[in-house]
């Protein structure tokens, strides 16, 4: 074999054997990534009503670890990436993480929020709103704000058990 053949056959199984390792990198994390990712990606997948499939946490190119959140059809992307429409929703999620984590262990947490679904589309809203609901069985939920809009999305979504309304 030439010499040149013979260290392009070697490239060729070093980009297979980086592809592999990659791969088996990703399988792993998926596998082992930690208790409020694993609540904070099934939570943004209900935010963005299905449109992200999850979130995954990985390094950049300098080591850096990051959030990468993964799209139905755009693939794995990083948070510049996205919109604020979803940016929030992303953010949101891993704070509701954190709290459902906390709250399965220990005295529940109140979740307050104010104005918190003003970057969000009705859909997105109502998708934040039902979960938001559902973790009310949890522990209180306090959700504050002063347009009418949301309140209606709130009314269309939640049951009357759940929604309480108190105008200040």
């Amino acid at each position: 074999m030439k010499p040149h053949a013979a260290a392009m056959r070697r490239a060729g199984q070093d980009t297979v054997l980086e592809l592999l390792l990659r791969q088996g990198i990703d399988i792993y994390r998926d596998r082992n990534q930690g208790p409020i990712l694993k609540r904070a990606k099934t939570i943004f997948r209900e935010l963005t009503d299905g449109e992200y499939s999850g979130l995954r946490a990985d390094v950049d190119d300098k080591g850096v670890p990051v959030i990468i959140a993964e799209h139905q059809t755009r693939g794995s992307l990083d948070v510049p990436a996205l919109s604020d429409g979803t940016v929030d929703p992303l953010y949101l999620a891993l704070r509701l993480g954190v709290i459902q984590e906390h709250n399965a262990t220990r005295e529940p947490l109140p979740f307050i929020a104010d104005d918190l679904l003003l970057s969000l589309g009705n859909r997105r809203a109502r998708a934040t709103l039902k979960t938001l609901g559902t973790m009310a069985n949890e522990g209180q939920i306090l959700f504050f704000t002063h347009h009418e809009h949301m309140i209606d999305l709130a009314r269309e979504v939640l049951d009357a058990e759940v929604l309480r309304e108190h105008r200040l």
